[in-house]
């Protein structure tokens, strides 16, 4: 057993599907956000699944200070009976609340009489089917068999978030809106500061609808932009690609001269900070686009595609520019590159709406009124 001296607050136990990085990506922020949210309330110990072929892996210093005890597993120790389960019963004896964010298999074999599920946000599978999209018939996937499965982890739990309602309608058990959140930067950029002819594509092209939006950019969007722009420059931020898809749309991109690429960097600020727009010509995929509210935390204008911004409670021509074609996605850059005026009204208004549903204190807000009242 863990032995510890007797404190006023309450304990939680966090388990989360990858290294929790505040500047790092997707799940990674959304970890850290809530690890720094339940630091507020409680004291914490953490369980964490190790990124995969992330160039950061285990480096934990910012979630370090924030809680008492780190383990990481994988999900083969974690089901089968040993040490691990073990171990685990320790922490989850201990704990007066478990918090699990995605890690179905973990739900599963645990119980817990305060157990909070963190779904963050629904396949795309599933939404497709809900908005009657046709599926290649080798992605069909059991829909049913999901939702039922869902109903079942959600009634072992006291609370739900999801980082959208988009879909949630189709289970039985309530849930709660959590927003994805990033760590804001510490002072706002001006306009002066950016790169005038410059576009910027932020996400690793480790994820297929990355490669799939960097490509469709390419082919059918820059032909049209370059024609008016001659010299203007595509920066692209993110993870290193590790798999063929993701090489070779690099190694084709490289030779146009026209993309500068940057992988693996620390922190994306720079590159934000510097963008004359940023871009999100997403075409498939799930979840909400942390890389939009990165740009709106920055200041950064951005152009998206409807599917780019999904999730997210945002107005066309208030908060972005929203364009599905891509003569219309060009023309819509164009228009935010020569339009100051343009430029600062989204970035006034984009700015404002990060702060209010997603930055770290909104994320600090939601908790604290739903976990407090269980503890």
């Amino acid at each position: 057993m863990l032995f510890r001296a007797k404190k006023s607050r309450k304990r939680v136990l966090l388990v989360f599907p990858c290294s929790p990085d505040p500047k790092g990506v997707g799940n990674e922020q959304r970890s850290f956000s809530l690890l720094s949210a339940y630091s507020k309330i409680a004291d914490v110990d953490m369980w964490y699944q190790p990124s995969p072929g992330d160039p950061r892996l285990g480096r934990l210093s910012a979630a370090a200070g924030l809680c008492d005890d780190i383990v990481p597993f994988f999900p083969g120790q974690f089901l089968a009976q040993g040490v691990v389960w073990a171990f685990w019963q320790n922490y989850a004896g201990n704990a007066d609340l478990i918090h699990v964010t995605n890690c179905a298999h973990v739900l599963e074999r645990i119980k817990h009489r305060r157990l909070v599920w963190d779904i963050d946000g629904l396949p795309s599978y599933l939404l497709a089917t809900r908005n009657n999209e046709p599926l290649a018939q080798e992605n069909m996937p059991d829909v049913e068999g999901f939702i039922k499965a869902t109903n079942r982890r959600m009634a072992k739990c006291r609370r739900v978030f999801v980082s959208s309602e988009t879909g949630t309608e189709l289970f039985t058990h309530s849930t709660i809106l959590l927003r994805n959140c990033i760590t804001g930067p510490s002072s706002n950029t001006q306009l002066g500061d950016k790169m005038p002819k410059s576009l910027l594509f932020v996400g690793g092209l480790v994820y297929g609808p990355n490669v799939e939006a960097l490509n469709f950019f390419d082919r059918k969007i820059l032909p049209l932009l370059r024609a008016r722009i001659p010299d203007l420059r595509i920066t692209v931020v993110g993870r290193s690609p590790k798999v063929k898809f993701g090489l070779d749309c690099v190694k084709t991109l490289k030779k146009k001269k026209v993309y500068d690429f940057h992988f693996d960097v620390p922190d994306c600020t720079p590159f934000l900070n510097q963008a004359g727009v940023s871009i999100a010509p997403i075409l498939s995929g799930d979840g909400t686009r942390i890389k939009i509210i990165e740009a709106f935390a920055h200041n950064s204008p951005v152009v998206s595609t409807t599917k780019g911004c999904e999730g997210l409670d945002v107005v066309d021509g208030k908060h972005l520019l929203i364009a599905d074609t891509a003569e219309d996605f060009a023309n819509a850059c164009l228009k935010l590159l020569n339009d100051p005026q343009l430029q600062t009204t989204l970035q006034q208004n984009a700015h404002s709406y990060f702060q209010e549903f997603h930055s770290q204190e909104a994320m600090d807000s939601t908790i604290e009124h739903e976990i407090t009242r269980l503890l």
